[in-house]
């Protein structure tokens, strides 16, 4: 059993990769987060309506802490701006960005191709990173991923999408430290779009 939970973990990991994230007393989760032209806009006044507060004017950069009972204080910081096209991976590169997303249109999968063809390999194949995005025909691109990041967690909608992605709930549950027993839902809560 111990050796098959240890595999099952490789395979299907039961939580974010809160170990890498949170190590040597790390206690603040970075985001890099792309957002189709159309939703920029309110997606920026969705984190503001759930007190997320902007570094500066215009700077499309939040930040909210959350202080749970048991775990203690988690600051989480997202940088939204103007994404889709081949470049949604781009800050995987970035040693501080622990978690790249997109919310907005797939062109029919290829901004996902585009981006796993035009995003350089990582050495350690992403271990540490998570990868969320909410877009139509977005599942059939996971094989991809595996292949060119083997060890990132990647999550994404199959057919269609839910119309956006909760970022304050989703840092509720990070900063209790849910497993994705606990995301998944919440991730596939709300109405779908086609």
């Amino acid at each position: 059993k111990q050796v098959a939970d240890a595999l099952m973990n490789q395979l299907a990991p039961l939580k974010p990769p809160y170990e890498k994230w949170f190590a040597n007393g790390n206690t603040t989760v970075k985001m890099d987060w792309q957002v189709g032209g159309e939703f920029l806009s309110g997606f920026q006044q969705r984190l503001k309506s759930a007190g997320w507060t902007e570094t500066s004017a215009d700077s499309g950069v939040f930040q909210k802490k959350f202080n749970e009972p048991g775990v203690g204080e988690t600051s989480f910081e997202i940088r939204t701006r103007l994404g889709g096209g081949g470049r949604l991976l781009e800050k995987l590169t970035d040693p501080s960005v622990n978690i790249v997303g997109y919310d907005g249109h797939s062109n029919w999968g290829k901004n996902q191709v585009s981006s796993i063809a035009n995003a350089s390999a990582l050495p350690d194949g992403g271990a540490g990173k998570l990868y969320l995005s909410n877009l139509c025909v977005g599942k059939s691109q996971i094989d991809a991923f595996k292949e060119k990041f083997p060890n990132m967690q990647v999550t994404t909608t199959y057919g269609s999408s839910a119309v956006d992605t909760d970022i304050d709930g989703l840092a509720k549950l990070m900063s209790k430290r849910a497993g994705w027993d606990a995301i998944t839902p919440f991730l596939d809560r709300g109405e779908v779009l086609c």
